[in-house]
């Protein structure tokens, strides 16, 4: 039995969901276990946006404490709304497998089971951005993603949109440690290898989680500067 595609988001957003897209999963780059994506042809992508008023509360050096709590409750609400849709799923009598909003699994490189932002790009989300983070075209960076992987059949797929980040540097200028890289092409920008120093990201959320008021690697100015978010 195909599910209607439509009818189906609606549910989603009834749910808390504040984005939902539908993603073939063909040819998926950045996707650290490749195994999982063989398995499962769909990947159903959440966004629940972020508060303005606590990203407009970043600071350099200060994540804040209130940004590092809404962080973890924003990602514990986007995992039990994809387990309530992985329950919906298996009840019609499909596969689904719920992947975990922020779990790291290969520290070098700050990657999870598989990226999250990819499945959005291919879902029509929104776009990578210079930083690496997934731009919406209604809240900008302002949100935390989950992807459930599912074998079953929709209507319809969404297709990706065109990058809206043209010659905007504001999350470069705001990084404070240099990460996002400077003078390469649009499509290098949004090239992991190519537009993004990890190691340098990754130092400083480190550095970050050290503070025993936020104790998570956070950082957040990125998501600040960017003005598709304001």
């Amino acid at each position: 039995m195909t599910v209607e595609t439509e009818q189906f988001k609606k549910k989603i957003l009834d749910w808390g969901a504040d984005l939902v897209g539908i993603a073939s999963l063909d040819s998926l780059e950045w996707s650290y276990n490749s195994a999982l994506v063989e398995r499962y042809p769909y990947g159903v992508s959440l966004a629940v946006r972020l508060s303005d008023e606590i990203i407009q509360g970043i600071e350099v050096d200060n994540p804040t404490p209130l940004y590092a709590f809404h962080y973890g409750i924003v990602n514990s609400f986007l995992d039990s709304l994809a387990l309530r849709i992985t329950n919906y799923l298996q009840k019609l009598g499909y596969k689904a497998l719920p992947i975990p909003s922020s779990q790291i699994i290969d520290e070098d490189n700050l990657l999870g089971e598989l990226s999250h932002r990819t499945v959005a790009e291919k879902a029509g989300l929104g776009w990578r951005g210079k930083s690496q983070l997934l731009v919406t075209p209604q809240f900008g960076p302002r949100v935390r993603l989950v992807t459930i992987l599912t074998n079953c059949p929709f209507s319809q797929v969404d297709k990706p949109i065109e990058n809206g980040c043209g010659n905007c540097r504001a999350c470069e200028k705001a990084c404070p440690v240099g990460a996002i890289k400077q003078e390469v092409s649009l499509a290098e920008a949004s090239s992991r290898d190519k537009g993004f120093y990890v190691e340098r990201c990754d130092d400083y959320l480190w550095e970050m989680s050290t503070n025993p008021q936020i104790n998570d690697r956070i950082c957040g100015m990125c998501i600040k500067a960017c003005p598709k978010g304001k």
